[in-house]
């Protein structure tokens, strides 16, 4: 399916991005993703933790708490959800907590073109 490719190839960007620290164009990416339908549990963690980097704390609640509807007791999830809080009290949010749940790189199609 062409959308779902278009979805996980911009979730691929999206975390190639936030792994180097750009979290913002991650952001852009990860919005680009969810807006060709791809809804994942791994996305939306992956994105709110983009968000909260940038300091954008009530949308990353948000976007973890659609992650938290998809895979529910998720313990990265709810690790997430819980360093924001902290964060919004003054502790610091950890990546290395996140890195596990990236989606795996999807696999290339082959095509035949006639002659």
């Amino acid at each position: 399916d062409t959308r779902r490719n278009l979805g996980l190839a911009n979730a691929v960007l999206a975390e190639e991005y936030a792994l180097n620290q750009d979290y913002k164009s991650a952001i852009l990416f990860f919005e680009a993703a969810e807006d060709a339908g791809l809804a994942t549990p791994e996305l939306y963690n992956n994105y709110g933790a983009a968000l909260a980097y940038e300091g954008r704390l009530n949308e990353a609640e948000r976007v973890f708490e659609k992650a938290l509807k998809l895979k529910p007791g998720d313990e990265i999830i709810l690790g997430n959800i819980s360093r924001l809080h902290k964060l919004a009290a003054g502790t610091e949010f950890l990546m290395e907590s996140i890195e596990a749940e990236f989606i795996r790189t999807p696999e290339l199609q082959e095509y035949n073109v006639a002659a």
